[in-house]
């Protein structure tokens, strides 16, 4: 597995309740866009609720869907996409209600040497961002990365828009990232957790590469 990624939502109403509302916002959206061209139509988009979290999963759904669940439904919202294969990518969005609270984006697309890069840091930073200081990573960046930039890292432990480091394009980092927010994935074997309720959003699957080609390219542009 090299591609990682899903959306959660953490709604303010009771989850059951939020489910129901969010399958028929999505899947409103896609009657609307198969209306406008059947080639909007993405891949199936499923929505989950889980036992003993508050947080709801949803995966194949786009970013402007997400932000209307957030802002419609006053909930915290987060989504990622990770990929270590050919290029390096790490996105990030978290939204809470109609506001961004952070937006990160990593690749190393049109860098040279393949050279990765911090593309877009919007907002705060968050308290799982220190998992990509721990003390075994930075012995990787001493040993791999920019002497400059390792000392900067070394003095203020942040992400900064134009640095190499720190890393998180793998599936290892993603994996414990997810554990300390307690999300319900194991992006490892691209799992959930079981799911009290769950429905499947039809889509048209022939269209999902483009979907996904499509999410990459607009990543850092969707502010």
């Amino acid at each position: 597995m090299s591609q990682y990624g899903a959306a959660f939502v953490r709604p303010s109403s009771e989850p059951k309740s939020a489910f129901d509302t969010i399958c028929r916002m999505i899947s409103d959206r896609n009657v609307a866009w198969l209306a406008a061209s059947p080639e909007h139509m993405t891949s199936d988009c499923t929505v989950r609720v889980h036992d003993g979290t508050p947080w709801l999963s949803i995966d194949n759904i786009g970013q402007d869907s997400l932000r209307e669940i957030a802002r419609d439904l006053s909930s915290e919202a987060m989504t990622f996409y990770v990929n270590d294969e050919h290029h390096l990518e790490f996105h990030y969005l978290h939204l809470r209600g109609g506001n961004l609270l952070r937006a990160l984006d990593y690749s190393d697309r049109e860098t040279p040497k393949g050279m990765g890069q911090w593309k877009h840091v919007e907002g705060e930073s968050e308290a799982w961002e220190a998992l990509l200081f721990s003390p075994k990573a930075m012995e990787a960046y001493e040993k791999y990365g920019l002497a400059q930039e390792v000392a900067e890292v070394r003095r203020q432990p942040a992400i900064r828009v134009g640095a190499s480091i720190p890393w998180a394009c793998d599936g290892k980092t993603i994996a414990q990232i997810a554990e300390y927010l307690q999300l319900p994935w194991d992006p490892w074997h691209d799992a959930f957790g079981v799911a009290t309720h769950s429905a499947v959003i039809p889509g048209n699957p022939e269209r999902q590469q483009a979907f996904l080609r499509g999410l990459r390219q607009s990543w850092w542009r969707f502010w």
